[in-house]
């Protein structure tokens, strides 16, 4: 009887000895930044990887923001507006939709815009572009492009 007790205490031990090590090791993950807890859930680096994959890859453009901005404004300026809003985002199309049906506030934006696409550019990486726009009100103004997943350019903010 005392050789079981000691057998069943002796294997007790070591499991509490794994458990302590495996909580260990999992603190050090975390510190080490192993683990990301997102949602109140522990996840590995290649569990995020797999759940939340990158939304925009690096893919090769298909027009050129200064192709976007021309046919932007020149479906403004042709009143066209469907075609205009087409050259925006999703996300960003409603902010432009009432916007662009306001006659008078639609008349002053298209005198603002330059013919030629004239902006200084400010900053870029693979899948967005921002242009510095001097409209001579003083103030700053800026113009910026979101290349989609597909390798089109679209305009985010004008």
């Amino acid at each position: 009887m005392k050789k079981a007790i000691r057998i069943i205490s002796l294997i007790l031990l070591v499991i509490v000895i794994i458990m302590i090590a495996f909580f260990i090791d999992t603190y050090l993950g975390i510190k080490r930044g192993d683990f990301i807890k997102w949602d109140n859930q522990w996840y590995s680096k290649e569990q995020i990887k797999e759940k939340f994959p990158p939304q925009y890859i690096n893919t090769p453009a298909k027009n050129t923001p200064e192709e976007v901005y021309k046919i932007f404004r020149d479906a403004l300026l042709a009143g066209d507006i469907e075609k205009a809003l087409e050259q925006i985002t999703v996300e960003s199309r409603n902010n432009y939709n009432n916007f662009f049906y306001d006659k008078e506030v639609l008349n002053k934006f298209k005198d603002s815009l330059p013919e030629k696409f004239i902006f200084k550019k400010r900053s870029e990486n693979e899948n967005n572009l921002y242009f510095d726009w001097d409209r001579g009100d003083g103030y700053e103004h800026t113009l910026s492009f979101v290349k989609d997943i597909n390798g089109y350019w679209k305009i985010d903010q004008i």
